[in-house]
């Protein structure tokens, strides 16, 4: 920012904190000396002119500041190094992933299996609380590049991709 521009910015920003911190001060003073802003306004400018200088500002500045959120997005984007967009595996490979999701749920089914064959009743949200968090762990198991070595070597249609060959 040029020294001009950062001596405006200063000035106006102090002068924003200034109004705003006086009509907290006068707010809370309880003094009958002490006048807020909008008492000053009040009195020393007409209503229509307020009126019209609020309606301004309402209309205004929502525009201003989504315009300038979206310029700084839009800068920060450009500032980015671009990434070359890679295929994941189960888009290339979708019978596996549906393969892979069927296996882990079945194995986080089997600590019911216990439960089912004695009879027990359960709640619905307990056992789906159970299948959930099983699935999840299996999951996050089987996106390690480890396990999926292993995958690939000895149960390779379980793999997120074909062994090279």
């Amino acid at each position: 920012m040029p020294g001009r521009a950062r001596w405006l910015t200063a000035i106006f920003l102090t002068l924003t904190a200034s109004a705003i911190g006086w009509e907290i001060v006068a707010a809370f003073d309880g003094s009958a000396d002490t006048w807020p802003w909008t008492q000053l306004i009040v009195r020393y400018v007409p209503e229509p002119v307020t009126n019209l200088a609020i309606d301004v500002l309402l209309a205004w500045l929502p525009a201003h500041f989504l315009t300038n959120y979206a310029d700084a997005r839009k800068a920060a984007a450009m500032a980015q190094p671009q990434l070359v967009p890679v295929t994941p595996t189960q888009t290339k490979h979708p019978v596996r992933a549906v393969l892979r999701t069927v296996a882990a749920g079945a194995v986080a089914a089997l600590p019911l299996i216990p439960l089912a064959l004695a009879g027990v009743h359960l709640d619905g949200t307990a056992v789906g609380v159970e299948i959930i968090a099983v699935s999840g762990g299996i999951t996050r198991l089987l996106a390690m590049p480890a396990v999926n070595g292993w995958l690939q070597q000895y149960v390779p249609f379980l793999a997120a991709s074909p062994a090279k060959p």
